[in-house]
């Protein structure tokens, strides 16, 4: 059995597996759009953070972040299948917010209830 270190499997496997990442590897190619998604996808793990801290904003980060990371992976990077499949964040961002009305209903609701 041949020893291949996990850095240089990993390397090869996503840059055969995932096109748009290619220039990760050469630091030469990094632009605009590269860097636009990058910026994409931080501000959604700052959303998904948000989530345990500030709830109440959790869902706007979201929505605005993917929303922005598509536009720029489908209209920079012509990555149309990349750019729909970031969709399903912004129905996540969506879901945190309706499920926050939910609970905000439910608590006046039980607080009418407590009250008579």
């Amino acid at each position: 059995m041949v020893f291949i270190p996990a850095r240089i499997l990993f390397a090869r496997d996503i840059y055969g597996a995932f096109p748009w990442t290619e220039d990760f590897f050469d630091y030469t190619q990094w632009d605009l759009p590269l860097g636009l998604q990058l910026l994409g996808f931080v501000g959604l793990m700052v959303g998904m953070i948000l989530l345990f801290f500030r709830p109440k904003y959790s869902g706007w980060v979201i929505i605005a972040s993917s929303l922005f990371f598509w536009i720029v992976t489908f209209v920079f990077r012509n990555s149309y299948w990349l750019g729909w499949f970031f969709l399903v964040f912004p129905f996540s961002g969506l879901l945190i917010i309706i499920l926050q009305r939910i609970e905000i209903l439910s608590s006046i609701i039980t607080k009418r209830g407590r009250s008579r």
